[in-house]
């Protein structure tokens, strides 16, 4: 027969999908609570990205700088592969310093094996030949630690310890060298400024 006004399109324990139904409180209130959570994800998530990306490039950063750096400066016989001095270079351009070169570098044994000590100094010649120029300014504070090295590797009169001991009074003195030159230009560029005027 023919179903009043007040008769349920679904039958008792039948639900019928095709018909609408009207959520109960508790089911509402989940589900109005799950969309507002939808609703804030991307605004927490842009709020979160630039520290999150900025952090995630640096960690990439020093990551590929200690993998490069460890591939250059090793203690196998072999000539430095260019790619890893490159990116050594590259790295210190990246970052505008040497920081991170310096970091790495302190954590070998160059002390107890003179091949790693030989193929430091030729990857940080390269670095203060072709880095950033605030690779020397980064860099001349370890020049008493590279002396000690100097004179440590002097008492082997032969091998690459020999060879390491020479290089490194090279490094230091093109360091002091450097360091003097770039005081006399500052010097003179701001004294020629100020006898200009008169």
């Amino acid at each position: 027969g023919a179903q009043g006004p007040g008769h349920s399109c679904e039958p008792a324990g039948r639900p019928d999908k095709r018909c609408p139904f009207t959520a109960s409180p508790a089911v509402a209130a989940a589900m109005e609570k799950m969309t507002s959570s939808v609703k804030q994800v991307p605004a927490q998530l842009l709020r979160a990205r630039p520290g999150n990306s900025l952090e995630a490039e640096r960690e990439n950063f020093e990551r590929g700088q200690n993998v490069s750096i460890n591939k250059a400066i090793n203690a196998q016989e072999v000539a430095v592969k260019e790619k890893h001095a490159r990116t050594c270079i590259l790295g210190t351009h990246h970052e505008k310093g040497a920081q991170t070169f310096w970091s790495v570098v302190n954590r070998l044994p160059l002390s107890s094996n003179a091949v790693l000590c030989w193929k430091f100094c030729h990857v940080f010649h390269k670095l203060l030949r072709d880095g950033h120029p605030t690779v020397l300014q980064d860099s001349i504070r370890y020049k008493n630690e590279l002396s000690d090295m100097s004179r440590m590797w002097g008492h082997l009169s032969e091998g690459y310890g020999k060879l390491s001991c020479t290089y490194l009074k090279l490094l230091i003195t093109k360091m002091e060298f450097h360091s003097k030159v770039s005081n006399l230009w500052l010097y003179f560029l701001i004294h020629g400024r100020i006898l200009s005027i008169y």
